[in-house]
Order: C-alpha cells, then sequence, then structure tokens
C-alpha cells in the first residue's frame, strides 16, 4: 500500500500508521487472498477483468468485512499499479444472507405443505407452485412456471378471479 486515505485507515482501525507500505494481502481475509491476488496480478499484466468485486477484509480488532472493490489500472511512479476505492458491504451482505435463509424457509414450508400454493407476479404468470398445487391442476412445476394463470381458470371464472386478484393486489379483502 502507496497511499490510503483518512476513510481507509480509521475504517480498518489503523489510524495515521500501520498500513502505508504493508503488503495488502496482510488486510485480505485468508479465504480470499488467493483469489484477490491473482485479480491484481493478472490486473497489473494488462489482462482485461471485471473491475468491480466483493471480498472479505480482517480489520485491526480481527472483525471480519466485506467490502465492495471498484479497481482501474494506473501508473505509479512509472510503475504499473491499481487505484482502489473500497465500500463496505457488510450490512449489505448480512441483509442478502438473511434474505436467502428466509427464502429458503418458505420454500420448504411451501413444499411440505399439504396446500397447493402459488405466487403470480403483476403480470398474472406464476412465479412460484408448490407439489401439492401442481398435483391439483395436474401439472408438473416446469408446465407452470411463467405460465398465465388466467389460462388456467374455467372461462366463466376469468372476469371474478382477475377482479378479486387485483382487489388484493391493492391489499383489498
Amino acid at each position: 500500500i502507496k497511499f490510503a486515505n483518512l476513510a481507509a485507515r480509521e475504517g480498518g482501525g489503523y489510524g495515521t500508521d500501520g498500513i502505508i507500505q504493508a503488503p495488502i494481502t496482510d488486510f485480505i481475509h485468508p479465504d480470499d487472498r488467493e483469489m484477490v491476488l491473482e485479480r491484481h496480478l493478472k490486473r497489473l499484466n494488462g489482462e482485461s477483468l471485471p473491475s468491480r468485486y466483493s471480498f472479505r477484509v480482517v480489520n485491526r480488532d480481527g472483525d471480519i468485512r466485506w467490502v465492495e472493490l471498484n479497481v482501474v489500472q494506473i501508473e505509479w511512479e512509472g510503475l504499473p499499479a491499481t487505484l482502489n476505492f473500497t465500500s463496505d458491504i457488510t450490512r449489505r451482505k448480512k441483509a442478502e444472507e438473511d434474505l436467502q435463509a428466509s427464502e429458503e424457509r418458505f420454500r420448504s414450508m411451501a413444499e411440505k405443505s399439504p396446500m397447493g400454493i402459488a405466487i403470480v407476479d403483476d403480470n398474472y404468470r406464476y412465479v412460484y407452485v408448490n407439489q401439492k398445487f401442481c398435483d391439483i391442476l395436474g401439472f408438473e412445476p416446469r408446465e407452470l412456471q411463467g405460465a398465465d394463470f388466467v389460462t388456467q381458470l374455467a372461462p366463466e371464472s376469468r372476469d371474478q378471479a382477475i377482479e378479486r386478484y387485483l382487489k388484493r393486489q391493492k391489499g383489498e379483502s
């Protein structure tokens, strides 16, 4: 590290010293070091790589944080180098993990449910159907995924079903 602004030094808990001249790998989580170092070296050798990616860092207190790196290749003192902009995305990563766990719990409950369950988007297309729902209609899940739910309705029921669907979308009972 040849230069680090105040936010980079304080964000890692290093104050004004302890970061300049240190190898960047000292701050990267051990499980991510190889990937970050490989990308860094390839970029210095002129290879085209994505300029934005995320990985974990370890601050002075040993806390693990997720950062998103936006990197550009530059020249520093006549040699290839990188200019790195990092953003702490730890809260975003946690929210993504929580959402994924919640979706997995929902899917597990829905698949085990004795009732048919379907989720329909604003275009009347199935975005999710459980096996029981498919059994009731006599279809395989892959046949219904993305299909228009209106086509599954008896013609004499369509108008009423669409009207009720639209009311539910507005929060009405």
